[in-house]
């Protein structure tokens, strides 16, 4: 014990040094666990959905939701849901796995979610690792709408 306060002594900056870079380090850790303790992956929001009838929340804008989104998926922006979470009140009792294009939007939204109550989720990656692991899509604009062709025959 005696040469550990030498040593602190004559190498206390060092000391003072180690000590932060340790404490950074632990701040760093305790983020990182706090943000991804409500982040799931493609396969926890399946099974989330299919055991406890989870529900998808895409929070990109119109243009985005209309191209393509997760089947089933509900729409509603992250500035509706700052005016108002009452559209998502009949899912109060359900998941809530919330995502954008690549799950960064969707922690603000899901932190919301959580504020007033709900059971939310950020889907890890969002919609880009939803379509990299090769999950259905509702892709509207591929969907012919009164085809001509189709009504001749």
């Amino acid at each position: 014990m005696a040469n550990l306060t030498t040593f602190i002594g004559q190498n206390l900056w060092l000391c003072i040094a180690f000590i932060a870079v340790i404490l950074i380090y632990l701040i760093f850790e305790i983020r990182h666990m706090t943000t991804q303790k409500h982040t799931i992956t493609v396969q926890d929001a399946i099974s989330l959905s299919n055991r406890q009838r989870a529900v998808f929340l895409d929070i990109r804008d119109d243009k985005a939701y209309n191209q393509k989104h997760i089947v089933g998926a509900i729409h509603a922006t992250i500035e509706q849901l700052k005016s108002s979470t009452k559209i998502l009140k009949k899912h109060q009792n359900v998941p809530i796995i919330v995502y954008c294009d690549e799950g960064v939007r969707a922690k603000s939204a899901c932190q919301l979610l959580k504020e007033n109550g709900f059971n939310a989720y950020v889907l890890k990656g969002g919609l880009n690792q939803w379509l990299k692991d090769s999950m259905p899509v509702d892709n509207k604009s591929k969907q012919p709408k009164n085809n001509p062709i189709e009504q001749k025959g």
